[in-house]
């Protein structure tokens, strides 16, 4: 079952948000499979995985594993994988811009059941809007999914284990923000485990620069080498209005370079985190490095914090 808008909302009113204003337009997501599927003109099988997808208004079925990338450079058309494989050379085999599927501009694309593993990133989107991703397993790559300078996606009901550098990475590009993306209901674990790329792996979830009013909820998140979610770069415009809310994040940082198991950086403000379970991370389950609480921390369960009882608030135990 899709995750409605109301349950998040339900879930951000239990913890108090009181006023704080949601610009996620998910009652338009919540229609866009119907939208495609009314206006479909026809269902196509993919045999051959290096033609791009280039029609609009179809609906794509995927028939063979894949060894190389899936290009989709049409809006409004829908992917199911049909449970097979995209698989690449491996990451420390990729060129940097090698990814499992690629979006550049593109919109309502919707992909759904599959695996994706092996390449440098599995799913990169580049400046696309009102997109789904929706039960795919996102393995063994150099970062899972990247949302570069996209907004209004969303990620749900994935698994986004084991990739080298990190599992999910949201930030502005080209000027262009990555705002109000919904990260919700997936597994994102054992992400940053690899020896060779853990100074410089961020983990888990990543929010970069010019990233404002995501939403990461509902999300199980551990064993990530770093951190399990991280507001991650304090050079301006920073991360805004972001969402971080009921999630269990447990077992990460297991690391020198670990950080926490929710951490933000100096110069992100204005972001909240709600009711999250946040338990035996290293160094720390909570980091706060902004000093004059600019970001409200509620009702999270946690045991260690970097600031004391200062603006992260008194450990409690989950119920």
């Amino acid at each position: 079952m899709k995750p409605k808008r109301s349950m998040v909302l339900a879930a951000a009113c239990a913890v108090g948000l009181g006023t704080v204003t949601f610009f996620h337009a998910v009652s338009a997501q919540e229609a866009q499979q119907e939208q495609i599927q009314g206006q479909a003109e026809d269902q196509q099988e993919i045999t051959d995985c290096a033609a791009p997808i280039s029609k609009s208004q179809v609906q794509y079925k995927l028939v063979v594993n894949c060894d190389r990338t899936i290009s989709i450079e049409a809006s409004e058309v829908e992917l199911d994988l049909g449970g097979h494989t995209i698989s690449g050379p491996g990451c420390g085999q990729n060129e940097p811009t090698q990814s499992g599927i690629k979006l550049n501009g593109q919109s309502h694309v919707r992909v759904i059941n599959g695996t994706v593993n092996d390449f440098f990133i599995g799913v990169e989107i580049d400046s696309g809007d009102h997109n789904e991703f929706i039960k795919l397993r996102l393995v063994d790559n150099c970062t899972g999914i990247a949302l570069f300078g996209s907004s209004k996606n969303q990620l749900s009901f994935n698994d986004i284990s084991r990739n080298d550098t990190q599992g999910v990475d949201v930030r502005g590009s080209g000027g262009k923000g990555a705002d109000n993306n919904e990260i919700t209901f997936n597994v994102i674990a054992e992400n940053s485990a690899i020896e060779f790329h853990k100074s410089f792996g961020n983990g888990g979830v990543t929010i970069g620069k010019n990233a404002d009013g995501n939403l990461i909820a509902f999300n199980t998140i551990s064993r990530n080498l770093q951190s399990g979610v991280i507001l991650a770069e304090a050079e301006a415009p920073n991360a805004k209005k972001n969402i971080v809310a009921s999630n269990i994040v447990t077992q990460n940082g297991g690391s020198e370079h670990g950080r926490a198991g929710i951490a933000v950086t100096a110069g992100n403000t204005e972001n909240f985190f709600l009711r999250n379970t946040a338990l035996d991370n290293m160094p720390v389950d909570l980091e706060e490095q902004n000093k004059d609480c600019p970001n409200t921390w509620k009702d999270n369960f946690f045991k260690t914090s970097s600031d004391g009882t200062t603006c992260i608030g008194p450990p409690l135990d989950p119920p």
